[in-house]
């Protein structure tokens, strides 16, 4: 069914980590997650390369993590010059893309608060000349952390994430003394990858 397909284009996944009927879904995102950023910079893939649900996925995953770890004010820092995302816009545009495909609006509602609030350009011009936060930019940006703390609870991301991603056409569940050899056979996959390195 997808020989034809190229494999950077697949997903592998362990077949221990779904089996039974409480899958790890933690375990189930991370390893996709962790391998989707191998793909970036181990096999010198580009996001626009790389299957889409697999950058919505990668992108949510980032944020969340961002953000429960040091606030929208770290994600925006994180971010602003991060490589791999190309800009903060990407990200958080490939993000809210993210939990909209996995039903997840209230966790999306934040993002989608952050994003209009950049939109105009006024923040990330006195973040570019190195001006910092004033008073109503810190307020406004922990109501954010607040917001997406209550939606986490109300919503479990890494549930949402691991159903949406086990749901994917592109997905392929493989024994788990198999997984090493797909996963290093797309790290090798890209035909750029000398001239990238």
């Amino acid at each position: 069914m997808f020989s034809a397909v190229s494999p950077s284009q697949l997903i592998y996944l362990p077949k221990s980590l779904v089996a039974g009927e409480n899958p790890d879904y933690f375990e189930i995102v991370y390893s996709v997650v962790v391998f989707t950023g191998k793909m970036m910079t181990k096999g010198m893939y580009r996001p626009d390369e790389l299957p889409k649900n697999v950058m919505m996925l990668y992108w949510t995953d980032y944020y969340f993590g961002q953000v429960m770890n040091g606030g929208h004010s770290q994600l925006i820092e994180n971010t602003i010059d991060d490589e791999l995302a190309g800009s903060l816009a990407y990200a958080i545009t490939t993000a809210r893309e993210g939990f909209a495909a996995m039903g997840a609006d209230s966790l999306s509602k934040p993002l989608a608060r952050l994003a209009d609030w950049l939109s105009d350009g006024t923040f990330l011009q006195r973040f570019a000349e190195e001006e910092g936060y004033d008073d109503d930019a810190w307020e406004f940006l922990e109501e954010l952390d607040s917001d997406l703390v209550a939606a986490a609870e109300e919503s479990p991301i890494d549930e949402l994430e691991a159903k949406w991603l086990l749901g994917w056409e592109n997905l392929i569940l493989v024994e788990d003394d198999q997984l090493a050899v797909f996963r290093e056979e797309q790290l090798n996959s890209n035909p750029r990858l000398t001239l990238r390195h």
